[in-house]
């Protein structure tokens, strides 16, 4: 059966609201990744400073973790996502990047200590880079 050209459905035209699901959903699994982090940093305490090399406690890195989590998880449950807001996100998991690469190639950390940071920023850096994606997504269906 074929489709007469009059009546074919048009396609659907995205809205900046479902442009907006790859933002949202990136901000999700950051805010939730990070949550888990601080919480591991918070539970392992000196023990797992010692073991990763940290010359400090990780309790504050922990702290920042949480308020970062609790703020990237708000942003993705406005009905609008601030642009704003979510190019701060971004430039903050690119100096966690930039942080780490720095750190690991000045020698601060054991080595699973550097294999835990390395991975941790390799794994910031692509959520940085579908973050981008999913705003320029919006970006053009906003026009």
């Amino acid at each position: 059966m074929t489709t007469h050209p009059i009546t074919a459905t048009a396609p659907r035209v995205a809205t900046a609201r479902d442009a907006s699901t790859l933002l949202r959903r990136a901000f999700q699994v950051n805010a939730a990744s990070s949550a888990l982090s601080a919480v591991g940093f918070l539970a392992g305490g000196a023990a797992l400073a010692e073991r990763l090399g940290s010359p400090i406690s990780l309790a504050p890195t922990a702290l920042f973790l949480l308020g970062f989590a609790a703020f990237v998880a708000w942003l993705s449950t406005r009905e609008s996502i601030s642009m704003a807001g979510a190019w701060i996100v971004v430039a903050l998991d690119v100096a966690w990047v930039a942080v780490s690469a720095t750190e690991i190639a000045l020698g601060v950390y054991s080595a699973l200590g550097n294999w835990v940071f390395g991975a941790m920023a390799l794994f910031v850096a692509v959520l940085a880079d579908v973050q981008v994606l999913g705003i320029l997504r919006i970006r053009r269906a906003r026009g």
